[in-house]
């Protein structure tokens, strides 16, 4: 070997001990993928690592927020999209702080903290008005829409949005003024108003009338829709063909009122609700369900969370 040759060995040896040398090595994210030498640092005291949205399943409606999904750009070469089979990161939750998101049939809600901008957006099938008013430059209705788009609720000026849960074709949106609004499908009375025969959706975008002011939760099962208040009660409209509202019949319910049975005497502090039944979860950890207008304690233990 040569002496250049040499040289130039002991030169790249030394290279590489600096670098390793001046390694920074910091405390980073669990789970965040960091580079050899430099780890992946978020700077500040306060500084944490923002929210992300991450999407996967139907695309073709529009659901999953990307417009490339549904109206792929041909000079890009891209094609179509029916389903995304693994998780994908939207780039819609790059660009706003999203707060609480939520699926319903065909079509996705997100709650976003206002910047200047609107507090909630919608994508995907708004058929039904779920989405709200969404129509073309020419005044159509626009029943597909591709990728988030603001979502207009005449809230009071210096309101936001916070929560969000959708149901079948309706959308719930819990301000932080405790007002809830109910856009989309009424036809049982899940938006907390009277049944219009072959109504205009597009236009109601009023609060819920008869609602306490200390709301803290809303959900959305299939056609029907609950409120929790801050002191544990729970309201209730809609759809009640199997007791789902909890109302004590069987019939729909147009306006908002307290669920009944034994909930009326305990502190529920969630609802979760899906098709045709709904659950309860009471301060002292009791899961109380009513499919059938009717209350089963639960000895299931001590549960913190709750989704069905």
């Amino acid at each position: 070997m040569t002496i250049d040759k040499i040289f130039l060995c002991q030169l790249v040896f030394e290279f590489w001990r600096f670098l390793l040398k001046k390694r920074k090595v910091v405390k980073v994210t669990p789970g965040v993928k960091v580079s050899p030498f430099y780890e992946h640092v978020y700077e500040g005291k306060h500084h944490k690592l923002g929210t992300r949205v991450y999407i996967w399943g139907v695309a073709a409606h529009g659901a999953l927020g990307r417009a490339s999904f549904v109206n792929p750009i041909l000079s890009k070469r891209q094609t179509p999209i029916d389903c995304r089979l693994h998780p994908h990161r939207l780039e819609f939750g790059e660009k706003h702080k999203v707060l609480d998101v939520s699926c319903g049939y065909g079509f996705t809600v997100f709650a976003v903290k206002p910047k200047g901008q609107p507090s909630i957006f919608g994508t995907g099938l708004n058929g039904e008005g779920q989405l709200g008013i969404q129509r073309t430059k020419k005044g159509k209705d626009i029943t597909i829409v591709p990728e988030p788009v603001p979502i207009e609720l005449g809230l009071q000026q210096g309101d936001a949005v916070i929560k969000v849960s959708c149901g079948r074709a309706h959308t719930l949106a819990l301000a932080k003024s405790g007002a809830v609004y109910g856009v989309g499908c009424n036809s049982f009375g899940q938006c907390g108003r009277p049944v219009v025969p072959d109504e205009d959706v597009s236009w109601r975008r009023s609060a819920i009338q008869g609602l306490p002011p200390d709301v803290v939760q809303v959900q959305a099962g299939q056609d029907t829709s609950f409120m929790v208040t801050s002191g544990g009660e729970v309201w209730s409209c809609g759809w009640g063909a199997d007791g789902q509202h909890g109302r004590g019949h069987y019939g729909s319910e147009t306006n908002v009122g307290l669920v009944k049975g034994e909930l009326q005497d305990l502190k529920v502090v969630k609802v979760a609700s899906r098709a045709d039944c709904a659950l309860a979860l009471t301060g002292n950890c009791a899961l109380q369900r009513h499919p059938i207008c009717n209350m089963f304690q639960q000895s299931i233990g001590c549960v913190r969370k709750l989704t069905v």
